[in-house]
């Protein structure tokens, strides 16, 4: 029986005028959200009050651990908008009652 690889897991990460870029790909749980923070905590640091426009249409999955990060992120005075969220990213937000503290765009 063949095991089916896991996504990887990757941000990347665009510096824009008002904030930065991150595009997001593979599934986010505690084993890895340690990616996401790697990305985010030097970007904060150096930026707070800036936008953070993370490109979701890569994540097939997230947990509390990646919604702790986003929203430890606000929490620090960003702006974090949420892009292209597949339908199982939109219903974890709804059923954490996060949909109006992370903005949610479709394009």
């Amino acid at each position: 029986m063949s095991k089916t690889a896991e996504p990887e897991t990757s941000v990347t990460v665009r510096e824009r005028p008002d904030g930065w870029e991150l595009t997001l790909c593979g599934e986010f749980d505690i084993g890895n959200v340690q990616t996401l923070e790697d990305a985010l905590d030097p970007l904060v640091a150096k930026r707070p009050e800036a936008l953070f426009a993370l490109d979701m249409g890569g994540v097939s999955f997230m947990d509390s651990a990646t919604l702790a990060v986003l929203l430890r992120t606000v929490a620090n005075g960003a702006v974090v908008r949420l892009h292209r969220p597949s339908s199982v990213i939109r219903a974890v937000l709804s059923a954490s009652g996060l949909e109006n503290v992370l903005i949610v765009e479709n394009d």
